[in-house]
């Protein structure tokens, strides 16, 4: 629990403990606080997440200015859309047209579902939050804080402005009116009039939410450490709260959201985020009668502290609780240093799941339980991502914590989803799926077409070789040729395996494969860069003055048993022996030719060369 240590007194605040001292008691007899899960964050794409709203089908929506925009997420945390905004975004909820509304200063944009722009609608100093009546007579409806002008205006579900009646309550106290609000706003300025903690006036209005059961409009009044609650029309109702820190009573120090909680429709906890102290007070509406009154409402407990552990927060900004699955609820925190904390309120989900021990034909699927106890526990299976779920555990006595699937196919990617069954026989339905692929191998096939051998992961030096390889391993293999005779050509292989680096091949074992490394024969002789296969076509290509270069070793024609030539042009030619196989050096180098060399013009000069 935080410390008084981060108690801080606005101008005016001491005036509260006067005013509103009697609106708050202690924690009411037999009010049950929830029990609270820390599940894993949302962090895919955050920087600086700053309001939340929720839609029908249960995805996130964050705005986040270092973002550029809006992030929305599925149930279970996955980013599934980035929509940049034209200016920096602050509040945000989902219109009674499905259309997401988003505060961008002085405007609020309504976006359709591909991310561009509906419409823009009203004129603020500063819009910042925004929520919408999704109950009553005045379902549709949004309400927009403005904190510099320190009022909510309202606009119907079409985003025309609501004249309201109770709007600007200066103009009964002074006239004239200080600084005039717009005909469609409620609220005036508490420092302009002189009315800190008094209902109806803000000093910095930075949350308001819709609470359906009593049909009132609830802002979080920052600066004041209070809440103010209106009907739908403006007009001032109750107050909760007063500036301070006490961990028995409802005292705020920077209340900047509130977010209620329903069980069967019926309201059943208010949760206030108090950014000062870190955590999030939850309250027990019980006993406040019908209607529902607010001021009576009592502290039941706190959620978070200041940290950087999961479950910790630093500088939250907004909260939002998500009744999508009804038998996991849960609070959603946006945390300053970069994510969304995720709280299962009494939750039946599992969650931490992970698998571990894979083999070819069997996987284990583990997880933590939630503090909330269960009947049972179930693993599903699914061969596709959000794909039909197949039971394959039964029902898991209640504690488990791991489950062993078997008879699965090698090399073969399984999807896992586990849920909780409660004591009532209610199965959790929201679906939080991890997935693994399975071990195997897979048979490498080697060739050798010509003179050479295969090194490497794999040694090969017959024409064929087979062997069996990990699943998604990396062989490596090297082709070198055999004797100065033979050159490396190449790889070939169904699909074309091969990364190749002259003679380096390296490829995956994702299936079954076959490689070939080719050689051939080097042609011995060669005149000015150009090669021949024999030593007459060698000699008849040389211009006069030139050097026919000879391989080391010993040369029979490729088309003769025996080397043969015969010098019958009027031109001097130099045949020089023991070349490498590239012809880059003949030093300490010999070449013998087995044939004969007929002179019949011209003039010939042998040098390293032996003639049998």
């Amino acid at each position: 629990m935080k410390q008084c240590n981060k108690l801080l007194f606005p101008l005016g605040v001491l005036a509260l403990f006067c005013c509103v001292m009697s609106l708050f008691g202690g924690i009411a007899l037999g009010a049950v606080a929830p029990t609270v899960t820390a599940l894993p964050v949302f962090k895919d794409g955050t920087v600086t997440p700053t309001r939340l709203a929720t839609d029908s089908a249960g995805n996130i929506y964050v705005t986040d200015p270092h973002a550029e925009g809006v992030l929305k997420f599925s149930p279970v945390g996955n980013l599934l859309q980035k929509i940049i905004t034209a200016k920096e975004p602050d509040g945000i909820a989902i219109g009674q047209d499905g259309r997401v509304l988003v505060t961008q200063g002085s405007y609020v944009v309504a976006l359709n579902a591909d991310g561009t722009e509906y419409q823009r609608f009203g004129a603020f100093k500063l819009a910042y939050a925004i929520t919408v009546a999704d109950a009553g007579p005045a379902a549709g409806r949004i309400y927009v804080s403005d904190i510099r002008d320190y009022c909510v205006q309202v606009f119907d579900s079409s985003y025309n402005p609501v004249t309201i009646a109770a709007h600007d309550p200066g103009r009964s106290t002074t006239t004239p009116v200080i600084a005039p609000k717009p005909i469609n706003s409620f609220g005036a300025s508490a420092l302009d009039y002189n009315k800190l903690g008094v209902l109806g006036y803000f000093n910095r209005p930075a949350g308001v939410a819709f609470e359906k059961n009593s049909n009132l409009v609830a802002v979080a009044d920052s600066l004041t450490g209070m809440l103010q609650f209106f009907d739908p029309d403006g007009n001032p109702q109750y107050t909760l709260g007063t500036f301070g820190y006490d961990n028995n009573y409802v005292m705020f120090t920077y209340p900047q959201s509130i977010t209620f909680e329903y069980a069967a429709g019926v309201l059943n906890r208010a949760y206030v985020l108090d950014t000062n102290q870190d955590y999030v007070m939850v309250l027990n509406p019980a006993g406040s009668g019908t209607p529902l009154d607010p001021s009576s409402w009592t502290r039941l407990s706190a959620i978070g502290s200041y940290g950087h552990a999961n479950g910790n927060l630093i500088a939250p900004s907004d909260i939002l609780v998500d009744s999508h699955d009804p038998n996991n609820n849960r609070l959603f925190v946006s945390n300053g240093f970069g994510s969304i904390s995720v709280f299962g309120l009494a939750s039946l989900q599992p969650y931490n799941v992970n698998i571990t021990s894979i083999t070819d034909t069997s996987m284990t699927v583990n997880w933590t339980n939630s503090a909330t106890p269960a009947k049972a526990l179930r693993v599903y299976r699914s061969a596709s991502l959000g794909g039909p779920l197949t039971l394959v555990s039964g029902d898991l006595a209640a504690g488990t914590v791991s489950f062993t699937d078997s008879g699965l196919a090698p090399y073969t990617t399984y999807y896992y989803t586990v849920r909780a069954v409660s004591t009532a026989n209610v199965e959790t339905t929201n679906v939080d799926q991890v997935f693994a692929k399975t071990t195997g191998s897979f048979g490498l096939t080697v060739n050798i077409a010509g003179n050479g051998q295969v090194n490497g992961t794999v040694t090969c030096s017959t024409a064929s070789c087979q062997s069996t390889q990990p699943a998604d391993s990396l062989v490596t293999l090297t082709a070198t040729p055999s004797g100065s005779s033979s050159q490396f050509v190449g790889w070939t292989g169904a699909g074309a395996y091969c990364n190749t680096q002259e003679n380096l091949c390296q490829l995956s074992m994702d299936a079954a494969k076959v490689v070939t490394a080719t050689f051939t024969s080097v042609s011995p002789f060669r005149v000015n860069g150009v090669f021949y296969d024999n030593l007459q076509d060698a000699y008849d290509a040389a211009p006069d003055g030139s050097v026919i270069q000879v391989m080391s070793g010993t040369w029979p024609s490729t088309w003769l048993a025996t080397e043969f030539m015969t010098a019958w042009q009027a031109k001097t030619i130099t045949v020089v022996g023991g070349y490498d196989a590239t012809f880059t050096s003949n030093a300490g180098g010999q070449s013998t030719i087995t044939g004969r060399s007929n002179m019949g013009s011209g003039k010939v000069v042998f040098k390293q060369i032996k003639v049998h």
